[in-house]
């Protein structure tokens, strides 16, 4: 059986997160860092507040479902209320999870990839995805996925770098 080039940059991309993994957890406790790093720990800063004001849109009858896909860490829904939010957040580097689950317990962490997500439809309110579609080869088909897993009127707040 050969591998296709999805498969092999899947593989890649799983390794170089499973091996950078503590290094990637001190990007957002670190104060000496490069500028891509500055950049990263902005635009996560910047998503942060916009799920915040996201999440005062979402009806409040319930908690709130949020997912978080390829959470690594777990910096992005860390800053929420598990009293206020159902809170899920899946990455396909089980290292991350680790780490993950470590630092913020009230979060349900999953070793889940953005391919094959392992939720009914219509059954999140919010979606946030991080720096996570450069590194997906078919990336219509994972936010068409989402867009199903998305209840109606929901969010998906997504961020990518500035190729500038």
């Amino acid at each position: 059986m050969s591998n296709t080039n999805e498969d092999i940059q899947g593989q890649r991309v799983r390794s170089h997160f499973d091996r950078y993994s503590e290094g990637w957890a001190r990007l957002y406790t670190d104060v000496d860092l490069s500028l891509d790093q500055m950049d990263l720990r902005q635009r996560a800063e910047s998503a942060r507040q916009f799920l915040m004001r996201v999440t005062q849109t979402v009806p409040s009858s319930a908690r709130p479902r949020v997912l978080d896909i390829g959470c690594g860490t777990g910096h992005v829904l860390g800053c929420l209320s598990a009293e206020e939010f159902d809170m899920t957040a899946v990455d396909f580097s089980e290292p991350m999870i680790r780490l993950a689950s470590a630092a913020h317990p009230h979060i349900r962490f999953l070793v889940a990839d953005a391919q094959h997500l392992p939720f009914d439809s219509h059954s999140m309110d919010i979606v946030t995805m991080m720096g996570v579609l450069e590194y997906i080869s078919d990336s219509q088909q994972v936010l068409g996925g989402i867009g199903t897993l998305l209840r109606p009127g929901g969010w998906l707040i997504v961020s990518f770098p500035n190729w500038r």
